[in-house]
């Protein structure tokens, strides 16, 4: 019997340095080097994985950060308008809490000069610490825990799967990594089909899985003052340019329409609060594209009621990088835009 458990034992310890070894040696999420030897590919379901690797091998001076709002930006672009190095350090359905934590661990490395965030309501209207239900965050290794880097990466036979796709799958660019436009049609005939299955309440919430949205002033200027303010007041050496993006009036029109459901209130408050808590701060830029009349009456730039085209990323680089001022719009003004005639639904 004896006999047999050191068999075991000797079969688990070597099969665990085996699975270590490569683990190490491919490193698909980059995270001890950012090998010249094989392809670069990047997995956009592991970006809360990945990302950090990014973060800590990639030769960079600017980042962005954000949801799927923000993965279409082209870091092309960015470089040759902006005159950076970035990259996408964005997550589809991150809180702000993940994108705070993801954005710390970056400015850890002393390579962050530039933050473009593309800041949302929905990030911002949870707890504090929030974490969708469906998604796993791996706080340990943003928190530089040896233990959780083995065992959720070098140890985990899981992670195999995605050392052998560096080798099968094609090269991946940074400036297209995460970009997902490729993938729907855009246009009223997607606008109406998202506007109906939100008044049907199928999907306001799908966003963040089963997590509740805190739509009152306080909850939201705490997320905001955790998440966003104390980040700026701690780095007054990096630029920080936030975007609030363009949802389409028809996001707005459908919660409005929804009886009892207080998302457009949570949606005034998080607009006052980025607007005073932020006051004063000399290296933030602020641009709000969110009741912008170019953007958000236009069906053609939307695969759904909020996910606007690359076109509409690209447009904002190409305004910051010419200075375009796009300052806080009053509330009234905010409602007034998002309830002006759009070209779909028989508006």
């Amino acid at each position: 019997m004896k006999k047999y458990l050191v068999h075991v034992l000797t079969a688990v310890i070597m099969t665990s340095a085996i699975v270590t070894a490569i683990m190490w040696i491919v490193d698909p999420y980059m995270y001890f080097h950012y090998s010249s030897w094989h392809k670069t590919v990047y997995f956009i379901n592991q970006q809360r994985f990945q990302n950090a690797g990014i973060a800590l091998n990639q030769n960079y001076d600017s980042v962005v950060i954000g949801t799927s709002m923000a993965e279409n930006f082209s870091t092309i672009q960015i470089d040759k308008k902006l005159g950076w190095k970035t990259v996408n350090l964005s997550i589809s359905g991150s809180s702000a809490h993940e994108q705070r934590r993801l954005l710390e661990f970056a400015l850890k490395t002393g390579k962050v000069k530039n933050v473009l965030w593309v800041v949302q309501w929905d990030s911002f209207a949870h707890p504090v610490d929030f974490v969708r239900p469906d998604a796993i965050f791996p706080e340990g290794i943003y928190d530089g825990s040896r233990l959780s880097l083995f065992q959720n990466y070098l140890m985990n036979t899981n992670m195999l799967a995605y050392a052998a796709r560096v080798f099968f799958d094609k090269n991946n660019s940074m400036d297209t990594a995460w970009n997902w436009a490729g993938d729907f049609k855009f246009g009223c005939a997607s606008v109406a089909s998202s506007y109906n299955d939100m008044s049907r309440n199928l999907v306001v919430k799908k966003a963040f899985g089963s997590g509740e949205f805190l739509t009152d002033a306080q909850s939201i200027e705490r997320s905001i003052q955790k998440n966003l303010r104390d980040v700026v007041k701690h780095n007054p050496d990096v630029r920080f340019i936030l975007v609030i993006p363009p949802y389409s009036k028809w996001s707005y029109k459908a919660l409005q329409n929804k009886s009892g459901f207080t998302a457009l209130s949570g949606v005034l408050n998080f607009r006052e609060k980025i607007a005073s808590d932020l006051n004063g701060f000399s290296n933030v830029s602020l641009l709000d594209y969110q009741s912008d009349p170019r953007i958000i009456l236009d069906a053609a730039d939307y695969k759904d009621t909020e996910h606007y085209s690359p076109r509409i990323n690209a447009m904002m680089v190409d305004e910051i990088a010419n200075r375009v001022a796009l300052p806080m719009q009053s509330q009234s003004e905010f409602l007034t835009r998002i309830n002006r005639p759009g070209n779909c639904l028989d508006e």
